[in-house]
């Protein structure tokens, strides 16, 4: 019975882990949705336009700043690649 709750619980923190990653693989700009991946990348043409000018830029690294959430958007030739979601310290 024991090995059978690790196993729940087991699975139950590898879906937490997994939709954590869903989740941050997006950020919302009013009505719009930012999504990073391999298929179809964002340009920074259009983060710009849907998201306006970001908190800050460091190379490929653009910085966004919404209410207690920090977005860390990481750009390729090819697009946007990545999005981080951190809290706001």
């Amino acid at each position: 019975m024991k090995t059978k709750n690790y196993l729940n619980v087991a699975s139950l923190i590898l879906i937490f882990f997994l939709l954590s990653e869903i989740a941050s693989a997006s950020m919302r700009c009013g009505t719009n949705l930012i999504t990073a991946g391999q298929r179809n990348r964002t340009s920074q043409a259009e983060v710009v336009k849907k998201c306006g000018t970001p908190y800050s830029k460091s190379g490929n690294t653009w910085i966004y700043i919404k209410g207690n959430q920090v977005y860390r958007l990481k750009f390729t030739e090819s697009g946007l690649r990545e999005i981080f979601r951190e809290l706001k310290r």
